[in-house]
């Protein structure tokens, strides 16, 4: 699975999967180009091999190309630092998805799909004893659920660090970060304000819990324009 993701990214170089931007400062960067070579060559047709107009011409190209070149460089290389960027979101989204997936599983067959229980996340944030599961079991669902929200704090932590690239992340796992948050909500809330010092933890999974409202507010964003959106089509039908 890693080899043949890690190939579909690296064919994403290809210039048929550059950003619009991208494209553009190349269009641009070419076009400049030709046209200094063509007057280059006007100029030369023209002036009957005078060696003056030669001598002018000649820099003033020279000057043309290499402001292209660097239009070109400055363009291109901001465009692949965002590639880069979604580049690693694929690949560390694709690196939880797998690594993450027999813990949740497992969580799942212990306490099923629903939101944890307030008493749940406190046994499981102290350690305490829960009625009707064994001592084993809430064990290695503790373990899951921190091995699974670990992984997200990575993750967020690199979204904060600008390494990894929030729209990314959004399209391609948005929904199953901010439920799995929201999930197991009631055992960061007693990890962080437990009664028993030694397992209190203020800050703990801080920074999935930014990353979670950031998602949410970029969906609420996005919802308001679809609607406004709509609503604008609507206003535009003719009576």
């Amino acid at each position: 699975m890693a080899c043949t993701s890690y190939g579909w990214i690296r064919s994403m170089q290809s210039p048929r999967f550059w950003s619009p931007r991208t494209r553009v400062a190349a269009t641009l960067s070419i076009v400049a180009v030709l046209a200094v070579v063509a007057g280059t060559i006007r100029v030369l047709i023209s002036s009957n091999s005078n060696w003056d107009n030669l001598v002018t011409a000649a820099p003033v190209a020279a000057a043309t190309v290499a402001l292209a070149a660097l239009f070109f460089t400055a363009t291109t290389s901001a465009g692949n630092l965002q590639r880069a960027r979604r580049e690693a979101t694929i690949e560390q989204w694709i690196r939880w998805s797998s690594d993450t997936l027999p813990y949740r599983k497992e969580a799942t067959r212990i306490f099923g799909k629903e939101r944890l229980t307030a008493a749940q996340g406190k046994a499981l944030a102290e350690g305490s004893e829960l009625a009707g599961i064994s001592s084993e079991d809430q064990q290695r669902a503790a373990e899951c659920i921190r091995n699974t929200l670990n992984g997200l704090e990575r993750i967020a932590v690199g979204v904060h660090m600008g390494v990894l690239d929030l729209t990314t992340l959004r399209r391609l796992g948005g929904t199953t970060i901010i439920r799995s948050y929201e999930r197991w909500e009631p055992y960061i809330f007693h990890r962080r304000t437990t009664d028993v010092l030694d397992l209190r933890y203020k800050s703990a999974f801080t920074e999935v819990e930014d990353l979670v409202r950031r998602l949410k507010t970029h969906s609420l964003l996005q919802d308001k324009r679809e609607i406004d959106k709509e609503r604008l089509q609507y206003l535009s039908r003719p009576n």
